[in-house]
């Protein structure tokens, strides 16, 4: 049985000894919303909450591929934002205020 976006996300925080506040700080969501994903196992998320949790957690493009897919997302490369978004992941940028950064440059607003 494949796991859930909640038991995947889980899985990378300990993976990564993140802690529920580091998470919240670094994906830059709101603090009530980690909470809530974490306990419900079957959350799905919308799109840009998958991105900013797989950026808070630092994850690879392989890793981010597989945590989006989990919440039934992926990064299209018909996308002019998900490409930035990509581009910025696989070039090492992996904090959503870079992300962030670099979306506005190309006025494609925030995740």
């Amino acid at each position: 049985m494949e796991e859930t976006f909640t038991q995947m996300l889980l899985r990378f925080m300990e993976e990564r000894k993140i802690t529920r506040a580091g998470l919240y700080k670094d994906a830059d969501i709101d603090r009530k919303l980690i909470y809530k994903i974490l306990k419900q196992k079957d959350y799905q998320p919308k799109k840009g909450t998958a991105v900013r949790l797989a950026l808070g957690l630092r994850l690879s493009p392989e890793e981010t591929k597989a945590l989006l897919e989990a919440a039934g997302f992926a990064l299209s490369r018909s996308i002019r934002k998900d490409c930035v978004i990509s581009d910025c992941i696989a070039r090492n940028r992996r904090t959503v205020w870079e992300v962030n950064r670099v979306l506005r440059a190309y006025g494609l607003g925030d995740i």
